[in-house]
C-alpha cells in the first residue's frame, strides 16, 4: 500500500483514481467507481481506496467537504475546479456510498492492511466521519 496517511487521499491509489476523475469529466464516473467496488466479493486494495475517493468526492459534491479534501485544492486544483463544476450532482447515489463504505470497514483488503499496520484505529475514525457526513445529507 502507497500510503504516506492515514486520510483517504493519501495514497497511490486514491490519487491515481483522483487524475483519471478529472480526466473522465463525467458524475458517471463517481457511480461506475463505487459500483464496481460493490461488485466485488472481496473488495481488493485498488477498489476500495478509489471508492473512498469517489464517496469522498461525492460527500463535497453536497457540501460536506472533509478538511482532507480542502487541504488537498492547495495542490490540486483541477479537483476543487472539477467539484465546483459538478456541485449538486448525483444526490442519488447516497445509498450506494452508504453500502460502499460499510463493506470496505467490513471486508476490504485495505481494512486488513490498516489493522496490520498499527494505524488502524486513526484510519478507521477517518472512515467514520466520511460516513457521518454522510447520513447528515438529506
Amino acid at each position: 500500500m502507497g500510503a504516506w496517511g492515514y486520510g483517504i487521499f493519501e495514497n497511490d491509489e486514491t490519487m491515481d483514481w483522483a487524475t483519471e476523475l478529472i480526466n473522465e469529466k463525467g458524475i458517471e464516473f463517481l457511480q461506475n467507481t463505487i459500483t464496481q467496488a460493490l461488485e466485488e466479493e472481496y473488495i481488493e486494495l485498488e477498489a476500495a481506496s478509489s471508492a473512498l475517493g469517489a464517496i469522498e468526492v461525492w460527500a463535497a459534491l453536497h457540501g460536506k467537504l472533509s478538511h482532507e479534501i480542502k487541504a488537498e485544492f492547495e495542490h490540486n486544483e483541477d479537483l476543487e475546479k472539477w467539484i465546483k463544476e459538478h456541485s449538486g450532482a448525483g444526490i442519488h447515489m447516497k445509498d450506494l456510498a452508504k453500502q460502499a463504505v460499510k463493506r470496505i470497514l467490513e471486508e476490504s483488503e485495505l481494512k486488513e492492511l490498516w489493522e496490520e499496520s498499527g494505524e488502524y484505529q486513526k484510519w478507521e475514525r477517518t472512515i467514520k466521519d466520511l460516513e457521518n457526513r454522510i447520513e447528515e445529507l438529506k
